[in-house]
């Protein structure tokens, strides 16, 4: 069931066209990772959605309700770990029928942004809610995504909607996920040189 949809929305920022012609579904019990780099209009993406920012054209649709939670600063790994668990927490504990996360795990080191990824999985498959994730790393993005949309600069759009048809727990090594990693890669390096 749909939750939440965009049709043909446009946002800028003085001369800057940060979003062009955005149409996009949001699915109900969906995770859907956004990637893409500086300045693709994901967390203008985000602030849209959860209605703090209002499209210049276009229309949004959005009849749930959202709970966005944005990058904790950490300056110590273990505490950051536990703060962000206790973000998160709140987060999905929310009465909120969708989760807006920009990059939660960012600032985390290698070895606990793992752990938390889990931990995130393993809260999202019991609440089920929809949530949307925007991260920088394109193995998070596949680890724990049902989708991911792809976006790219100069104007910010989506590129490339990508289901992710791996069962959860995922195999970062499996053969599957290293061809969704190349894919991914390749829409990235080679994003805006496409006619």
């Amino acid at each position: 069931m749909a939750l939440i949809s965009l049709s043909k929305v446009s946002f800028s920022y003085g001369a800057d066209n940060l979003l062009d012609g955005i149409s996009i579904v949001f699915n109900d019990n969906e995770q859907v990772a956004i990637i893409g780099d500086n300045g693709t209009g994901k967390t203008t993406l985000l602030r849209l959605l959860s209605g703090d920012l209002l499209p210049e054209t276009g229309n949004i649709n959005n009849g749930a309700s959202t709970y966005m939670l944005n990058q904790i600063n950490i300056s110590d790994s273990k505490s950051g770990g536990e703060q962000q668990m206790y973000a998160l927490m709140r987060a999905f504990e929310s009465r909120a029928d969708i989760l807006l996360l920009d990059e939660p795990l960012g600032a985390l080191d290698a070895f606990t942004r793992m752990n938390m990824q889990d931990e995130i999985l393993k809260i999202w498959q019991e609440k089920q809610q929809l949530a949307i994730m925007v991260t920088h790393d394109v193995d998070e993005a596949i680890y724990m995504g049902t989708r991911v949309l792809v976006m790219d600069a100069h104007p910010g759009r989506v590129i490339a909607d990508i289901p992710i048809d791996l069962p959860f727990p995922r195999d970062r090594g499996s053969r599957e996920f290293v061809e969704y990693r190349n894919d991914i890669l390749n829409k990235l390096h080679f994003a805006g040189k496409k006619s």
